[in-house]
């Protein structure tokens, strides 16, 4: 950009006037940032970045204005410049947080974790921001799927600032997410102590046990939740389904009433009586109460979720309907443990639409349209079993719907859709929609390959 095309862009007096006061008095340095900020608040951010530069030409040492230049590139797309630039503010001044926070959001935006954590390693033990460092890295490398690093962190993190609440429960969940019951009871522990009447830190310690299959001690502790908080949601449900567990069916009926009364419609009360109603051989009344609590279900709760399908397998194969059953099962399966529900539907669909079993793949997409309406990726899935049934319309209208996806963060789903509506418009001969859908995959991809 030269002078006379940013001259163009300025609108309205005001920035008319900051210009003129600049062109005047070049030495003031608070006109070239104001006007910056103005420009980049109606988004002329080329614009901004050229005031600023002027300005650094003057002012090349200002801390602050190079900040300023650094956030304008991140906004004009000028990520490079902008990486290099926090990294020079981090090394003239390392106590600072501010260029960490910056460049730490820009590499994640590029998916560059491993730079991101080591980002946030490279502070020392001297530094007053150590703290917020080890937090910081240990939730990079969890969202990264590094449990053990994650593990390690929060370890140190305690090591040099002692016990934390919150941390000790987060490395417990950590241990538990890798299947390590006993580890996890320990840090779970250890947090309760800390805050023994905190019912939620108990409930942590209380699931792992029955987990575990440490059975008495998860009923002490569920007791325990109870002697101090009696009309806990958590120690009374887990009781209601040991209960049910245990062959005591007028205990949990006891304590399921007891929670109705408090919470009516509860999906994972309903589906707790539906397991009753099955004990007593009334397979409809069941299957009804059963599908209603799933369909309550929320999506995050996959224990619940895992309880729920494996419950409605059960029934629908008391009634002889197999093939139901079957993806009722799975789904149970899969879920047990936790996980991402989103990325357990859609993993399980891609194994059934290879092992060509069509009617439970269809089933996983119907299920993964009611938790998450209109999502781009489900309707994807969608498409492609209806392709595999031969259901061309309907094959076409999902990836037509896919590839409606406005959401930015979703482009390569839409790309996806696009991709996959022309190839089935192209099956079906029709050749101009097939071509104008690539060319707009293709115009995607080009813009983000620009950025």
């Amino acid at each position: 950009m030269n002078r006379k095309q940013f001259v163009a862009l300025l609108k309205g007096d005001e920035e008319k006037d900051i210009h003129d006061q600049i062109r005047r008095s070049p030495g003031r340095i608070s006109n070239y940032r104001r006007l910056a900020r103005r420009l980049s608040a109606r988004g002329e951010n080329e614009a901004s970045l050229y005031i600023l530069n002027l300005a650094a030409r003057r002012f090349p040492d200002d801390r602050e204005l190079v900040h300023q230049i650094a956030r304008s590139c991140e906004a004009a797309g000028r990520t490079r410049r902008a990486e290099n630039l926090y990294r020079r503010l981090i090394s003239e001044d390392p106590d600072r947080p501010a260029p960490y926070e910056r460049l730490e959001r820009l590499l994640l935006k590029r998916s560059r974790r491993k730079e991101a954590a080591a980002l946030w390693r490279s502070v020392g033990p001297q530094n007053p921001l150590r703290k917020r460092a080890l937090k910081r890295s240990a939730a990079v490398y969890k969202d990264d799927g590094k449990l053990p690093q994650a593990r390690k962190t929060l370890k140190q993190l305690i090591r040099e600032f002692g016990d934390d609440f919150q941390k000790l429960k987060d490395i417990g969940r950590l241990y538990e997410k890798d299947g390590m019951r006993a580890e996890a009871l320990k840090y779970y522990e250890r947090a309760w102590r800390m805050k023994p009447d905190h019912a939620d830190t108990g409930l942590l310690a209380g699931v792992c046990c029955r987990k575990a299959g440490k059975r008495k001690q998860a009923r002490l502790i569920f007791q325990k939740i109870l002697g101090f908080a009696p009309e806990n949601y958590g120690a009374h449900i887990h009781l209601a389904e040991m209960a049910i567990e245990d062959g005591d069916p007028a205990e949990a009926k006891r304590l399921l009433d007891r929670l109705e009364s408090r919470w009516p419609g509860n999906s994972r009360i309903k589906i707790n009586r539906a397991r009753l109603l099955l004990g007593e051989k009334r397979l409809s009344e069941a299957e009804k109460l059963c599908r209603e609590g799933l369909k309550a279900a929320p999506f995050y709760y996959t224990d619940e979720l895992s309880l729920g399908h494996s419950v409605l397998a059960e029934i629908l194969e008391e009634k002889g309907e197999s093939e139901e059953s079957e993806y009722f099962r799975l789904v149970g399966e899969r879920c047990r443990g936790g996980g991402d529900f989103y990325r357990i539907l859609v993993d399980l669909i891609d194994e059934l639409l290879d092992d060509e079993r069509l009617a439970e793949a269809e089933m996983a997409v119907e299920e993964m349209l009611r938790q998450f309406p209109g999502n781009s990726l489900a309707l994807i899935k969608k498409a492609e079993v209806h392709r595999k049934l031969g259901h061309w319309k309907g094959a076409i209208e999902a990836a037509r719907e896919a590839a409606r996806e406005d959401n930015p963060r979703y482009l390569r789903d839409k790309v996806s859709a696009l991709r996959l509506l022309g190839e089935l418009c192209r099956q079906r001969g029709r050749k101009e929609e097939a071509a104008e859908a690539l060319r707009e995959a293709e115009a995607i991809e080009g813009r983000k390959e620009g950025e």
